[in-house]
């Protein structure tokens, strides 16, 4: 199913290369698809699109992590921890929180 969710939504960001919310959900897709290589460039992309979409910048670090890049996905959860202070997520903040004490100093 998950190949199937990827195809329909890189087809959507065919048809809307623009369209922050396609770009995400196929970044996602590709995400929940264990394509963690693929996911990184469509977070970056939508990252690009609006800085300030935490969300994004969360699961681009989940990405890093699963590829063995600790010290890049430090960087994006750092970047994300502030987004969640300034937004008020407590959730996000927490996981955040996790993860930057999972991945050490």
């Amino acid at each position: 199913m998950n190949d199937s969710k990827v195809d329909k939504w890189k087809q959507a960001c065919e048809q809307r290369p623009n369209d922050e919310l396609a770009r995400f959900t196929l970044a996602k897709a590709l995400y929940e698809a264990e394509r963690f290589e693929e996911a990184v460039p469509e977070f970056q992309r939508a990252i690009d699109a609006k800085p300030d979409w935490l969300m994004a910048h969360v699961f681009l670090a989940k990405s890093l992590v699963e590829l063995g890049q600790g010290a890049p996905a430090v960087v994006v959860l750092k970047k994300a921890r502030e987004l969640a202070l300034e937004q008020d997520h407590s959730e996000p903040l927490a996981e955040i929180d996790d993860l930057l004490e999972e991945l050490g100093p």
